[in-house]
C-alpha cells in the first residue's frame, strides 16, 4: 500500500523538529498539482496528509505529471533561496496512484527531467499493478531507485540508504581545522 509506504519511509527517516531533514509534499488532483505540506521537519504534518480517498482512484482525471515536478521544483528552488548558505541534498519521491493516459504519461519522464537537472534524487514506484508504465522506471534515477508493483516494502529502507548515503558523502568532504598549542606535539 502506497501510504504505509510513504509514513514508513518517513518514520524511518527520523525527522526531529530540530534535526536537518525536511519533507514536503505535492499532491496531484483534479488533473492539477499543488503544495500540499511546504517542506517542514514535522513529519507528523505530511504523514497526516497522505490518506488520498480510495474513490479517487476510479475516478480521478488523468494527472499532470510535469505540473507536480514543477511545484516539487518550485518548493526545493525556495528552500535553497530562502538558506543561501545550507548544503542541500534534494530527493523527489514520485508515488501516483490514477490514471496514466497517452497525453499523461510522458510527463512522467519530463518532470523527472527538472529535477534531476537540479542534482535531486529521483524515486518513483508502481502501487497499482495496472499502471506500471514504463516511464515510471524511465522516471528514477537509476533501477535501484524504482520499486516496482509489491516492492512498496522497499522504500523505507531505500530512502533511509540514500539519505544516509548522501550524508556520509557530505561528511567525507568536511575538513576540521584545530589549533593546537606549540606546547602540544601531534
Amino acid at each position: 500500500d502506497r501510504t504505509e509506504a510513504l509514513t514508513n519511509a518517513i518514520e524511518r527517516l527520523g525527522v526531529t523538529e530540530k534535526g536537518n531533514i525536511q519533507i514536503g509534499l505535492v499532491t496531484m488532483q483534479r488533473g492539477r498539482a499543488f503544495q500540499r505540506v511546504d517542506l517542514t521537519t514535522e513529519m507528523r504534518k505530511v504523514i497526516g496528509q497522505l490518506n488520498i480517498p480510495m474513490i479517487s482512484r476510479f475516478v480521478a482525471r488523468p494527472q499532470c505529471f510535469d505540473c507536480a515536478y514543477r511545484e516539487a521544483r518550485a518548493m526545493l528552488e525556495q528552500y535553497t533561496k530562502d538558506h543561501p548558505d545550507t548544503d542541500v541534498q534534494e530527493f523527489v519521491i514520485l508515488a501516483p496512484m490514477g490514471v496514466y493516459t497517452t497525453q499523461a504519461r510522458p510527463g512522467i519522464v519530463r518532470g523527472a527531467g527538472l529535477v534531476k537537472s537540479r542534482g535531486a534524487t529521483s524515486v518513483s514506484g508502481c502501487y497499482a499493478w495496472t499502471h506500471c508504465v514504463t516511464e515510471l522506471r524511465r522516471a528514477a534515477s537509476s533501477g535501484r531507485n524504482y520499486l516496482a508493483y509489491g516492492e512498496g516494502h522497499r522504500m523505507a529502507s531505500l530512502l533511509y540508504d540514500l539519505v544516509r548515503q548522501s550524508t556520509k558523502t557530505f561528511l567525507h568532504k568536511v575538513v576540521v581545522t584545530d589549533l593546537i598549542p606549540d606546547s602540544i606535539e601531534v
